[in-house]
């Protein structure tokens, strides 16, 4: 019974909760957020293949959630746009921050890389949902490579 308590074990319980909803929502506002908390999230996954990952945010770039949509060999993964748009519709994001590690520990986008941005753009676009980024994650190295910060979206 809520009687059970005083006031002080409420109130505590209460900012915990707080202080856990704030961590879950984290502001996610520069490409050094996004990758530090992009690097986190990859070593989590099997950094022998190419990985391609998907952070969602809210209007207010609040972290919904981060997701692996695709998984692919050493040097390459087949991204599929279509896919995208369905799980940005299903996790009701405003933004999103896409992101994909390279084995090989080089952070430079390939001329495939950046196509594949440039269509997922368009089609992100289309909905109006906005890609905030593109970060590429060098596997076993802390070497990012920010889209947005070099001027290519």
């Amino acid at each position: 019974m809520l009687s059970d308590y005083t006031n002080e074990e409420i109130l505590e319980e209460y900012r915990l909760r707080v202080n856990s909803l704030r961590e879950n929502k984290a502001k996610i506002n520069s490409a050094c957020k996004a990758s530090l908390k992009l690097i986190e999230y990859f070593k989590t996954l099997d950094e022998s293949r190419e990985s391609f990952v998907i952070m969602y945010l809210t209007t207010q770039n609040e972290l919904i959630a981060i997701e692996t949509l695709f998984t692919g060999t050493i040097n390459s993964s087949a991204v599929y746009p279509r896919e995208i748009i369905k799980a940005v519709l299903a996790n009701n994001a405003q933004g999103v921050i896409l992101a994909h590690n390279h084995p090989s520990g080089l952070t430079d986008p390939s001329n495939s890389d950046k196509a594949v941005t440039f269509k997922i753009k368009t089609a992100l676009d289309s909905i109006d949902v906005d890609l905030l980024d593109h970060v590429i994650i060098g596997t076993g190295t802390l070497e990012t490579y920010s889209f947005a910060d070099h001027h290519l979206l």
